[in-house]
């Protein structure tokens, strides 16, 4: 076993250490990390808010017509 230090460096970052990895000290760069944070995070709530609204509309309308729910078709993927 070796202690070859040259493969962190040239090691790619993932995406969440770019977006979420403070590369500095400082109450600044941890605000606007918390900050970018919560921003996240609440898109992401909102997005699933939505989402989950426009799935159970559309099942219930499935369920009240009788026809078949294909979720792909929601989320714009299908080609029923």
């Amino acid at each position: 076993m070796s202690n070859d230090h040259s493969t962190a460096k040239t090691r790619e970052e993932t995406t969440s250490e770019k977006q979420f990895r403070i590369k500095e000290d400082g109450f600044w760069p941890c605000l606007k990390r918390d900050i970018f944070v919560a921003l996240y995070l609440w898109r992401l709530t909102w997005k699933w808010l939505t989402v989950g609204w426009r799935i159970r509309k559309a099942h219930r309308e499935a369920q009240r017509t009788g026809n078949i729910y294909y979720i792909d078709n929601i989320m714009g993927g299908g080609d029923i």
